[in-house]
């Protein structure tokens, strides 16, 4: 009997609590049609900030291992509007034979997309690519963040920055985002 009648009463206090808060002014929040989500994530269709001032040309050596751990194989990755995305490779400005001071992502569709990226060693990578093992630090690596992007196909091109040049090199792979 006890335990009924607490049950009452806290039903009571939410119905209580739902009808007070359901009243008032009306005219202050906005139309429900007229708000429009913004997806979550970090991708723009402005390049990085740290890319300022650059134009980009076509140029570097690079490679895109893996999209959210499996390797990248042939033909489009497919991925998920707004689902979490991480990539992994490489990206070296070979013809300079040194490492890029910052990098970058871009997904080139009709309407191209772009993220800063981070570095990390890649043992071996300076004599894989048969040049200085200063390349060794080329490592490309996007952790995994939302991919904001409209559905469509998107070439997968990382951004290099070896001095006053940003070098934009094609991944060979294409992404489509459902």
């Amino acid at each position: 009997m006890r335990g009924s009648n607490r049950l009452i009463t806290i039903l009571s206090m939410a119905l209580l609590v739902g009808f007070s808060t359901g009243c008032g002014n009306k005219e202050s929040a906005a139309p429900q049609a007229a708000q429009t989500p913004t997806p979550a994530g970090n991708w723009q269709t402005t390049m990085p900030a740290k890319f300022a001032g650059l134009t980009a040309k076509d140029g570097g050596a690079c490679f895109l291992d893996a999209v959210n751990g499996p390797a990248a194989g042939p033909g489009p990755i497919l991925i998920k509007s707004l689902s979490p995305m991480s990539l992994a490779g490489w990206a070296v400005d070979l013809k300079a034979g040194r490492l890029g001071s910052a990098l970058g992502i871009q997904l080139n569709g009709a309407t191209p997309y772009y993220i800063a990226a981070d570095g990390y060693p890649r043992p071996g990578l300076g004599a894989a690519l048969k040049s200085s093992p200063s390349l060794d630090g080329g490592g490309l690596k996007l952790d995994a963040t939302p991919l904001n992007v409209p559905a469509g196909d998107y070439r997968v091109v990382f951004l290099i920055q070896s001095d006053n040049d940003l070098l934009r090199c094609d991944t060979g792979h294409t992404l489509r985002v459902e």
